[in-house]
């Protein structure tokens, strides 16, 4: 992770990833999928049953993809990268330094009817942390979210392990 060559990569695979994100136009008439929020559970990709709701955007198939009658698939992959770099920390007491972090956020999400089911794990990855990575700046991987549901009309029930937004977000 501290080597040039993996920053390198990390450098050339981001600006792959971004000239994939382009979406091409689509066209007037044809419904537009969700927008992408900081909440996945959130984004309802069943628009795309509709073929013609469809717009030829890559990752579409990622987002949906049918499994029998009425049930479907959602993945996704989120990549979040960071450094930090600290020039006379501890006043001039300490060396130079640069943290890297790296998260990956996969999550799987089941639709079968009334029925629901997400996963969201998260892998993370610290490196150049001195003297020692703390607790939050942990290597590993953990269940970030996931729960079951099950909608009953106008309300839904749900149980599991589910981030929530509370209030502005200034205190959360």
């Amino acid at each position: 992770l501290c080597s040039p060559l993996w920053w390198r990569n990390m450098r050339a695979a981001f600006a792959l990833s971004l000239a994939f994100c382009a979406a091409p136009a689509a066209a007037q008439d044809a419904p537009t999928p969700p927008e992408l929020t900081t909440l996945r559970y959130d984004e309802d990709w069943s628009v795309l049953a509709d073929p013609g709701a469809r717009t030829g955007y890559w990752a579409e198939p990622l987002k949906y993809q049918p499994i029998g009658d009425g049930a479907w698939i959602g993945t996704g992959l989120e990549i979040r990268a960071r450094v930090e770099h600290y020039d006379g920390n501890l006043w001039g007491d300490a060396p130079d330094q640069t943290d890297r972090y790296l998260r990956l956020l996969p999550y799987l999400d089941v639709h079968a009817g009334p029925l629901r089911a997400f996963v969201q794990p998260i892998v993370t990855r610290a490196g150049g942390v001195k003297p020692e990575a703390g607790g939050t700046d942990t290597t590993g991987a953990d269940l970030l979210q996931g729960f079951v549901e099950v909608s009953l009309g106008g309300a839904t029930l749900r149980a599991g392990r589910q981030m929530i937004i509370l209030g502005s977000e200034r205190l959360v």
